[in-house]
């Protein structure tokens, strides 16, 4: 297979064999082909990484997109995102007649509210087969937002374009979190929750009484158990119940080293390490921010005299 890196926006658009972008660090790509033309684009696989954003709207008809191991689940109306350095496969892929595609280097934020706020838009590190479903309604949003940012980007440069871009792409952000969002909920309707998932993950790991050797679960080992990414899964982790993927580590770890200061038989220093710990101070340190006092303290509270 085939790897390309492309560090600029310009590289990329030489590649794919389309004109150069109006802006070295900002540009939008709209493909269109007449209604009878089925599909306008098929790739050899190849994988590609990017030192930029990309925000890509399609459909996929045909061939495989894959991000990491996980395949990208083809349905209609789909918004893909990634982040600098995410690696993505395309293999033999055909998108549908329309596509749009947008590409922004970190550098194009400087200046503006954007450059303090992108990391908080999680869903540019979630994998390929957890990509946003919209909706017609929200189609319609999303392509109002891209007809504004079209024209803008298409009109001659001047010293305000660049905060009139970023004005936009802040707001086409907003709405696929809040579309993100929705998603999250349909998908806990249809399928069930995210907790119930961990919740099973974490009983059986804590169970299994491996934890001395393997260590503490980590958000990235448990996504990976779940086939999602841990961006993915701490995000609608928060959306269902109001805690992070991390937080209920924590909570679910708390409970079982209560019950092991229960038993007379265990020193504080062994249930650190049962419970997967390097360090008995870490354990320790933790027990007491989360529970307000230290093992020993909580130990005594609960002694029978």
């Amino acid at each position: 297979m085939n790897e390309h890196h492309f560090k600029t926006i310009e590289e990329l658009y030489r590649y794919i064999g389309i004109p150069s972008p109006n802006h070295p660090m900002f540009a939008i790509n709209q493909t269109q082909t007449s209604n009878s033309a089925s599909k306008d684009s098929c790739f050899e696989p190849v994988a590609i990484t990017c030192d930029f954003y990309t925000i890509s709207l399609k459909k996929v008809v045909g061939g495989q997109l894959l991000y990491g191991q996980s395949k990208y689940d083809c349905q209609n109306g789909s918004i893909i995102l990634t982040a600098p350095g995410q690696r993505v496969v395309f293999d033999r892929l055909v998108v549908s007649s329309k596509a749009t595609h947008i590409s922004f280097d970190k550098e194009f934020l400087l200046g503006h509210q954007l450059q303090r706020s992108i990391k908080k838009y999680h869903f540019f590190s979630y994998s390929v087969n957890e990509a946003l479903h919209i909706s017609e309604k929200e189609e319609k949003l999303i392509d109002s937002v891209l007809e504004a940012m079209l024209l803008e980007y298409n009109d001659s440069y001047d010293s305000l374009s660049k905060g009139i871009l970023l004005s936009h792409l802040q707001t086409l952000l907003q709405y696929i979190e809040r579309f993100y969002r929705r998603q999250f909920l349909y998908r806990l309707e249809m399928v069930g929750g995210m907790y119930d998932k961990l919740n099973n993950v974490l009983s059986n790991e804590f169970s299994a009484e491996r934890l001395e050797d393997t260590g503490l679960p980590s958000v990235q080992g448990i996504a990976d158990r779940l086939g999602i990414s841990s961006g993915y899964l701490s995000d609608s982790l928060k959306i269902e119940t109001g805690k992070s993927a991390l937080d209920h580590i924590h909570l679910h770890l708390l409970d079982v080293a209560k019950e092991l200061l229960m038993s007379p038989n265990l020193t504080v220093t062994e249930i650190a390490y049962r419970l997967g710990f390097e360090y008995p101070q870490y354990f320790s340190r933790l027990f007491k921010k989360k529970q307000g006092v230290t093992p020993t303290e909580f130990r005594k509270g609960h002694t029978l005299r």
